[in-house]
């Protein structure tokens, strides 16, 4: 065999060769198959189809349109603040909101919890709407210009001199060089009225403390803190009944009109008469008529300066402190 190979041999194949040879064959034997064609005809057919099928891409979401917000200008209601804060936001707060949504207006309430800063707020001309005692309103008319706007038709105010019940204080005469407490110097029927009575009526000359609120009042003259205390009906009445029964009344004043609720005069007189106009109506629904119980207000009526021009006779100026 050397050199010389046999006629039933094949010559040797590179890799190569091999390879190739592997690949023709292969490629025969399948085009030689019946089903070669059909074959092909589907591959193709499904690779068009899904070629012409679009890809699903689900549309972006739209960005949330932004509400658009008609703005008008901010009319603020100031409030004197007979009552603590907590109080205070219980009953003004929910007025509030009613009157916005009736008129329309953008109210705002603006609390101060102690009569001096309240004084100083009006003093100043911050409040466009002010719920204020008369005598308040006396001097914010006269300071600011302020204009009375409407007021309770059905009461008036009086103020209220007060010595508890286990106390040997009968009479106001007995409270001479006694310590007397006043929510503030100018709490017109607890304190500026109550004073001036005090020394040009009964020609007595307490010692007068301020505790800022008619509660502290109360509570002052229960504890013995003060022989006696000034305030008005309508705080004693909302006290808790066990307060009440430790309290008599040992005098009251005369009565007055009661507070009104007054306008600055940059509040455009259509606005005023909306807010005005608003007010009345709440009567006639029991939503609006308890939101008026607890200023009290059972009965609101159209203000006007007369109302108060007995305050201005008084000349009360010797016992009103200006705020600082």
């Amino acid at each position: 065999m050397s050199g010389v190979m046999g006629s039933h041999e094949l010559p040797a194949l590179t890799y190569k060769t091999s390879l190739d040879h592997l690949f023709v064959t292969r490629i025969l034997r399948v085009k030689t198959c019946p089903s070669y064609f059909h074959w092909c005809l589907l591959l193709v057919g499904g690779l068009i189809g899904c070629e012409s099928k679009p890809a699903v891409v689900n549309p972006p979401t739209p960005a949330p349109t932004p509400q658009v917000v008609v703005e008008g200008p901010v009319y603020t209601i100031g409030v004197v603040p007979q009552w603590g804060s907590e109080r205070l936001f219980e009953i003004w707060q929910p007025l509030v909101n009613y009157l916005s949504d009736q008129t329309g207006l953008d109210l705002k309430l603006e609390p101060t919890f102690s009569i001096p800063n309240f004084e100083k707020g009006f003093t100043e001309g911050e409040y466009d709407f002010a719920y204020m005692n008369p005598y308040h309103f006396v001097c914010a008319q006269r300071d600011e210009g302020y204009m009375p706007l409407i007021r309770d038709d059905k009461r008036q105010l009086t103020g209220i001199l007060v010595a508890a019940n286990d106390s040997n204080i009968k009479s106001i005469e007995q409270l001479e060089g006694q310590r007397v407490d006043f929510p503030s110097p100018n709490a017109l029927g607890a304190s500026l009225y109550m004073r001036t009575l005090l020394a040009r009526m009964f020609k007595v000359e307490c010692v007068p403390k301020f505790v800022q609120t008619h509660e502290s009042v109360y509570l002052n003259v229960i504890s013995g803190k003060a022989a006696a205390g000034g305030g008005v009906r309508r705080t004693l009445e909302a006290q808790v009944p066990e307060l009440q029964e430790r309290l008599r009344v040992i005098y009251e004043t005369p009565g007055m009109a009661p507070h009104p609720l007054a306008y600055h005069p940059r509040v455009p007189e259509d606005v005023a008469a909306k807010v005005k106009a608003a007010i009345i109506e709440m009567t006639n629904s029991e939503e609006g008529r308890k939101l008026l119980a607890g200023i009290p207000m059972t009965k609101p009526a159209t203000a006007t300066d007369e109302d108060y021009q007995s305050l201005v006779d008084l000349k009360l100026e010797e016992f009103y402190q200006a705020p600082e």
